[in-house]
């Protein structure tokens, strides 16, 4: 009987197998050079990345072709660009020194072009020419009923032969008077001196009751914008621009700085502070907060990474490799953002940790796969050119996934979302081409000064916390799904209110916390204690 000897001949090589071996091949031999160019990459992109503008404007939280935003376009081309509001708060112990610094300081900022600032405004003196204007715009119904009257029974006596027959006189005649209630005109509606035939005594009357009225709504009795004590006063500065943080804003926050500077205030009361408040430096302050905090993140999301790699392969060195890739990547990503828009948005600010983190896992599995053949007694070179070849079909189609599931988002009309999917895709793909192109050369490097020596594969039973997490588990299943479920419930119990309502309407929640009890958000705080403020109370006596 003759046996059948099986032969198990592996099949050749792709034509992109090869071709990613002879990039490792090429990244082993030229490791020097790739390194420095790779450093060259991203000292270029952070040169881009620190050109980006941020924005907080909130059109890009619409959609493109948005009616809301078509409108709100429109009305900014009608006013050329915007109305923004920036506030100058003068405070200090003494009203007269407060009032005399802000005279000085409305002179100095009336120097800015009107093309940067529309207006500086010391008290109210527009709304009151807009009121004298339009006041009996502003009139009661019943008044205008009663001056109707009054009018045509002025006509009436000018008639010749005119006999007055009206029972009623015209305040009874409107339709808000209450029937045996009769007007008792005060001292203050008191209308002046007027003809015989007193035609014009109605009306001197509306007069009188308007100016009081007036006086009894004025807030700002001395002409400026102050608190009733005199300790606050305010300018304000309309500016020419939408006031959502772009560099526009920091450049007129810089001259207006400048400009109080040049005051010196201290001279005008040793006390005295200045400080900006409204729209652009709160716009600016909200920016730089969200920078620091997206910076935060990031630097916490890739020490955490790195560190948890560091952890499971028990080198140092691994950082390095894995890190060079990340911000490789990284990098490109933030100058894609730049050719692109010029700009971020609030949305796309904090994206460089969500790339950092699906990003790394190329440059990890590349690791991994390359230590086990150096464990097995291959060359440095066969090694980096296997892990190539094992590693790169896996962690391609992986790269395109993750990138078509971030450019999907490019397809929407919602801007943010839009840069959002252009900036995970291309840091998706970046990533990998810096794993294949970078830790090869990273690692020719770090084997060459180390004397090459091989490493050992990463054992599973060298990890001494799954381990005991792994038979904790064995021993305590039941525990583990109980606990489980009670979290699961908890976690639950919270879903069908977010359902109902799952937006937030009060912008003031989008606020950083920080900027609300310090800065701009301090000084706007006086701003709103300036616009509650009332006169000082009248001192009555009682009948």
């Amino acid at each position: 009987m003759v046996g059948t000897v099986r032969i198990n001949v592996s099949p050749p090589p792709s034509a992109v197998d090869r071709a990613a071996a002879s990039l490792a091949r090429f990244s082993h031999r030229n490791a020097w050079s790739v390194i420095l160019a790779t450093l060259a990459v991203i000292a270029l992109s952070a040169l881009a990345m620190s050109r980006l503008e941020m924005r907080g404007d909130f059109l890009d939280l619409l959609p493109a072709r948005s009616e809301g935003a078509r409108l709100y376009r429109a009305a900014m081309r009608r006013m050329g660009g915007g109305s923004a509001t920036l506030y100058v708060i003068v405070q200090s112990p003494d009203a007269d020194a407060n009032r005399r610094l802000v005279d000085v300081l409305e002179a100095s900022l009336r120097t800015i072009p009107p093309t940067v600032v529309r207006a500086v405004e010391h008290g109210p003196e527009e709304a009151q020419r807009f009121l004298a204007r339009r006041k009996w715009f502003y009139a009661d119904v019943g008044d205008l009923e009663e001056a109707e009257c009054e009018l045509a029974r002025a006509l009436r006596r000018a008639q010749p032969g005119f006999i007055s027959l009206d029972d009623e006189t015209c305040a009874e005649l409107r339709s808000d008077h209450v029937p045996g209630a009769r007007a008792t005109p005060t001292p203050s509606a008191a209308p002046p001196a007027a003809p015989a035939n007193g035609s014009s005594l109605p009306f001197g009357r509306f007069r009188a009751q308007l100016a009081a009225r007036t006086r009894d709504v004025d807030r700002y009795p001395t002409g400026y914008f102050r608190t009733a004590d005199g300790g606050a006063y305010l300018l304000i500065l309309r500016v020419a621009g939408a006031g959502f943080g772009d560099r526009s804003g920091d450049a007129l926050v810089a001259r207006v700085n400048a400009l109080v500077a040049a005051a010196h205030p201290t001279r005008f009361h040793p006390r005295m502070e200045v400080g900006l408040g409204g729209d652009v430096p709160n716009a600016i302050a909200e920016r730089d907060s969200v920078v620091r905090e997206a910076a935060v993140s990031f630097g916490l999301a890739s020490l955490l990474i790195l560190g948890g790699i560091m952890l499971f392969f028990r080198s140092p060195w691994s950082l390095g490799h894995i890190g060079l890739a990340m911000f490789t990547g990284v990098g490109l990503a933030y100058a894609v953002a730049w050719v692109a828009f010029g700009y971020l948005t609030l949305s796309t600010v904090s994206l460089g940790s969500i790339v950092a983190g699906n990003g790394i896992n190329y440059a990890i599995v590349f690791l991994a796969r390359y230590r086990e053949r150096r464990g097995e007694g291959d060359t440095v070179e066969d090694a980096l050119a296997d892990a190539s070849v094992t590693v790169r079909g896996g962690t391609w189609l992986s790269a395109l996934a993750a990138a078509g599931a971030y450019g999907a988002l490019m397809l929407s009309d919602f801007r943010c979302f839009s840069q959002f999917g252009l900036i995970g895709a291309s840091g998706m793909l970046f990533c990998w081409c810096a794993t294949m192109v970078v830790v090869p050369a990273s690692i020719t490097l770090v084997e060459r000064l180390r004397g090459a020596r091989a490493e050992g594969a990463v054992e599973g039973h060298s990890a001494p916390i799954m381990s005991a997490l792994g038979a904790f588990t064995g021993r305590h299943p039941m525990l583990l799904l109980v606990a489980g479920a009670v979290l699961l419930s908890v976690a639950g119990s919270r879903i069908p209110p977010y359902l109902r309502d799952p937006w937030e309407y009060n912008l003031a929640n989008l606020q950083s916390s920080g900027n609300q009890h310090s800065g701009a958000g301090r000084w706007s705080g006086v701003a709103d204690e300036v616009f509650r403020a009332d006169p000082a109370p009248a001192a009555e006596a009682a009948p």
